[in-house]
């Protein structure tokens, strides 16, 4: 089975991670990362409280780094350096600044927010040699990918196995307009695509930059055999609250504790591409909208709605009517309705066929403007 490592974020996962029985410690400060509190006089403290337990910390640095931003890290990297067994980076430019300041100090570099082909990945193994040691691949990678480029590549494997899935990222704080939350720390909000109502993201904004997050959390776990036939040599837990630290505390590495880790998520969980990423196919029906399944085909949007008086169409192609219209609003909600009739702005109605165009529609309960309108394929 493959071994795990595990994210600590604050000083409360720090005073129960030695109770936990999993050795490699992913450091998450506020110098260095995106959602990190952990301040540098405690990060300093931190580093020490971790070789003490016999742990084996892992800075990680995750956010992307102007050339003055760099130069200003290095007298704390100095004062931390000799406490790390590595560091980890997402900006291949913080990479290779921590090559030539500190060569001898093994890093890891995470790809996992962007695609990798097999040439991409071997010329960047040989970039960061002789120090580089484990490399992270995204969960949209192929497995037969990972697999194939496995035996040329002299280093670690690593996925994600519990934790939420990042689909974007800002070193700019876009929701600045907006007032922090009740720490004083970021900023979140809920939203959706207009392609895509019916899915929502959560946005979380502060000021190292902004990040999008896809709704389900990945959850992999109980794939370990399967991941580790493809060549994965550990497991990443980025945990969502502290009472699954505690779990982990008490259970691991009990036979159940992943059961139980997977119950106590609050959210729904996904496996994300591990099911379909023998190729690259998904790439293709996530950015061709042509590639869509008719259930999901679009051939509207909502305009305006007035309680009690009407709602506004607008048709983006034909329709035969009668015909059921699913009604996906911003929210998340989803409305289905047989429309058997349509009536133009000038009056006219239509019965049989209603061409691309405006219609008015009596009112159409919890519909709201923008809600995309998709055919069922009735």
């Amino acid at each position: 089975m493959p071994d795990y490592c595990i994210n600590i974020r604050n000083n409360n996962e720090l005073s129960i991670i030695n109770k936990i029985q999993i050795s490699e410690i992913l450091v998450e400060s506020d110098a260095f990362s995106f959602a990190g509190e952990i301040n540098d006089e405690k990060l300093i403290q931190c580093f020490s409280e971790l070789q003490q337990f016999g742990k084996k910390p892992v800075l990680v640095w995750d956010l992307l780094s102007k050339d003055d931003q760099l130069s200003q890290k290095k007298d704390l990297l100095d004062r931390i350096i000799n406490r790390v067994v590595a560091i980890r980076f997402r900006d291949p430019g913080v990479g290779l600044f921590i090559k030539e300041l500190y060569p001898s100090i093994p890093l890891q570099f995470s790809t996992e927010h962007c695609y990798q082909n097999n040439l991409g990945v071997i010329e960047w193994v040989e970039t960061f040699k002789p120090m580089l040691s484990r490399i992270v691949f995204s969960n949209q990678v192929p497995l037969a990918a990972i697999n194939s480029v496995r035996n040329k590549i002299d280093v670690e494997v690593e996925l994600l196995g519990v934790g939420p899935l990042e689909i974007f990222y800002s070193g700019r704080d876009l929701l600045a307009n907006l007032p922090l939350n009740e720490q004083n720390i970021q900023r979140k909000l809920e939203t959706a695509s207009l392609d895509r109502p019916e899915q929502i993201s959560n946005v979380i904004s502060n000021a190292k930059g902004t990040k999008i997050f896809y709704d389900k959390v990945l959850f992999t776990l109980e794939e370990a055999e399967t991941l580790q036939a493809s060549g994965i040599n550990m497991l990443r837990l980025d945990l969502s609250s502290f009472s699954q630290f505690q779990l982990l505390a008490d259970y691991y590495p009990d036979a159940d504790w992943i059961s139980l880790l997977k119950k106590s998520e609050s959210k729904k969980t996904t496996i994300g591409f591990l099911n379909r990423n023998h190729t690259d196919n998904p790439f293709k029906k996530l950015t061709n909208q042509f590639l869509k399944k008719e259930i999901q085909n679009r051939i509207g949007l909502v305009l305006e709605s007035v309680k009690n008086s009407y709602t506004l169409i607008r048709l983006i192609q034909p329709v035969k009517l009668p015909m059921v219209f699913n009604f996906f609003s911003p929210e998340g909600r989803v409305i289905k309705l047989k429309v058997c009739e349509l009536k133009s702005l000038q009056g006219k109605k239509f019965e049989k066929v209603a061409p691309k165009g405006l219609y008015i529609h009596h009112w159409i309960k919890y519909t709201v403007p923008m809600s995309l309108i998709k055919t069922s394929g009735n």
